[in-house]
């Protein structure tokens, strides 16, 4: 994810609040976090479009409290089918902003607790890197209580 060029837009979801200070309340959260916040270095050789005079230009890092690929190496044989497996995300599952959990993969528990850096949350957000459906995004649904995700 760090290799991503594109920046977002940004405004504020409380009234009057700009783009700008939401990038400040994003910045501060995350020096709360401990994680530290540096301004984006822009890396694209195109311009931007003019954007409203509330909004600004922000990188995904910048407004998010942690960015990460999925797990990277084998998984078949860690894959189950009991009643305590894991559901473990893959970009086929990962449509326009829906998750299609009906042909999802499943692996075990302790599996799942070893890969740390990409167990999901609610509400997080999954973007596809690569393959046919590459720039598909959803949201991980409410409902998932666990849940992993592979490269």
């Amino acid at each position: 994810m760090t290799s991503i060029t594109c920046a977002i837009l940004t405004t504020g979801s409380e009234g009057d609040k700009s783009g700008a200070d939401y990038l400040t309340q994003c910045c501060r959260r995350k020096t709360e976090l401990g994680r530290g916040c540096q301004p984006s270095v822009p890396r694209y050789n195109f311009s931007l479009p003019n954007i409203p005079d509330n909004w600004c230009w922000a990188s995904l890092s910048e407004v998010s409290e942690r960015v990460s690929v999925g797990h990277v190496g084998p998984t078949t044989e860690f894959f189950s089918n009991s009643e305590d497996s894991v559901p473990l995300i893959r970009s086929q599952d990962v449509r326009p902003g829906v998750l299609h959990l009906d042909a999802t993969g499943r692996i075990t528990p302790e599996f799942h607790r070893k890969l740390k850096k990409s167990k999901l949350r609610a509400g997080d957000i999954l973007f596809v890197r690569v393959g046919a459906n590459r720039g598909d995004c959803c949201v991980v649904p409410e409902d998932i209580e666990e849940a992993n995700c592979a490269n």
